[in-house]
């Protein structure tokens, strides 16, 4: 049984734009609260503990994760003029760490 499982309808917007279209998320953060953020997700992680989004936060110029648990609500973006988010392969060795983290423990997950 699952304790954490998001909304459908986030993981269905969140997948759509991960052509890279930008998403306006309601976001719960355990240290800034109740924000709305303008992401551009990258990819989705299950970790059997939870879900993540991977994507490049619009305001912080920086890729970032997100638990979607935590997204409130989700709709696109379309028209906004959020900067583009530079290549994951070009962010710094943090970024392949945190893949390899990921898919590691995704592949190493029972069941």
């Amino acid at each position: 049984m699952r304790l954490n499982v998001p909304a459908v309808e986030i993981i269905a917007t969140l997948t759509r734009a991960i052509v890279g279209a930008a998403v306006r998320v309601v976001y719960h953060s355990l240290t800034s609260g109740r924000t709305v953020r303008e992401i551009v997700p990258h990819a989705l992680v299950d970790t059997a503990a939870r879900w993540h989004v991977r994507a490049y936060d619009c305001r912080r110029l920086r890729f970032s994760d997100f638990v979607l648990t935590r997204i409130e609500d989700a709709e696109s973006a379309s028209g906004a003029t959020s900067p583009r988010p530079p290549s994951p392969l070009a962010q710094e060795p943090r970024i392949s760490l945190w893949r390899g983290e990921f898919w590691d423990r995704a592949r190493l997950r029972p069941g």
